[in-house]
């Protein structure tokens, strides 16, 4: 769906996908969306979606990235620091996360060590475009210096991390929510170590999400 100011504001966009994890508007131009598409029950690939109002077939949808033998894409970042490179984390039977330098028209694959079947989130350090974190369902936090192209596990709390943010005025301070529970913790020393932050109460709260 779409939302402006008018008298109706939500409107749905016919030909998008039907199921997505994750929705992304293009830095540069509030008129194009990416989006993912998880498969149906008889389908084997996954795919990222581009709409642009001026893409006359499919009411504007083109398929940009189509993963075979994949259970999902569940996550989609630009890099802040460059708007032209696209990460996406792919669910199958190994967790793999892809990179486009030209807005989706290309894609490589710029690792093949995570044994996870879920890149759950990926996110870019806004100072440097070349410190990347991912964080596998389940399986901890990594850190990648060079664009993804090498990593190393971070020591963290034995959390199912749900959620990675880098904090834009200091790149040392890192965030990381906890899928199983309502706790969120932090770091000032890119994740070295780590303290808890918050910690709700979980007779009134499921989980940080």
């Amino acid at each position: 769906y779409t939302f402006s100011d008018n008298a109706n504001p939500w409107a749905y966009m016919t030909g998008s996908p039907d199921y997505t994890y994750t929705i992304e508007i293009d830095p540069d131009d509030s008129e194009i969306v990416y989006a993912s598409y998880s498969p149906k029950i008889f389908e084997d690939y996954s795919s990222i979606l581009k709409y642009d109002p001026d893409y006359e077939d499919n009411f504007g949808w083109e398929e940009i990235l189509r993963i075979e033998d994949s259970t999902g894409i569940t996550t989609l970042e630009f890099d802040p620091s460059n708007s032209d490179k696209i990460y996406t984390g792919v669910v199958g039977e190994r967790g793999k996360i892809y990179t486009s330098d030209n807005k989706g028209e290309d894609w490589d694959l710029i690792n093949d060590i995570f044994t996870f079947t879920t890149i759950h989130e990926i996110a870019i350090d806004p100072n440097n475009e070349n410190i990347v974190y991912a964080a596998p369902w389940g399986g901890g936090l990594f850190k990648s210096e060079n664009n993804g192209e090498n990593w190393e596990e971070l020591t963290t709390p034995t959390i199912s991390i749900v959620t990675v943010i880098v904090d834009p005025t200091n790149p040392n301070h890192l965030l990381i929510g906890d899928r199983t529970k309502p706790k969120v913790y932090e770091s000032y020393d890119q994740g070295d170590s780590w303290n808890e932050l918050i910690a709700l109460d979980e007779d009134d709260y499921y989980r940080i999400s």
